[in-house]
């Protein structure tokens, strides 16, 4: 087992705590040079604030050539969708339907 330590006896009773500063000199010194606060300016209402949040969540990153892409925006634009979302929402649906029409029919 470890032997105690011999530690020397501290006189701690010439430290006293410091006063407090009177706060008033100081702020009228700071205002006099121009310094009105210490906080910073108020900020700035941004339009992301007002923005609604969407149930968009989740990513669909998928790789293709540049000819594929700007094959997807046009056929978008054609459509007049507001989103990527929308126009694979409507490929995905029209590819469904046209399964259950290839199963009805075999």
């Amino acid at each position: 087992m470890a032997e105690p330590r011999n530690r020397p006896p501290l006189n701690l009773d010439a430290f006293k705590p410091t006063p407090v500063a009177d706060p008033a000199p100081a702020r009228q010194v700071a205002e006099e040079l121009g310094f009105t606060t210490r906080e910073g300016a108020v900020a700035v209402a941004d339009a992301r604030m007002y923005r609604r949040p969407t149930p968009r969540t989740a990513q669909l990153n998928v790789a293709i050539r540049p000819a594929v892409k700007e094959r997807f925006w046009k056929l978008a634009y054609e459509l007049e969708v507001a989103s990527g979302e929308e126009l694979l929402i409507r490929l995905l649906d029209a590819y469904d339907l046209q399964s259950r029409a290839r199963e009805a029919v075999e």
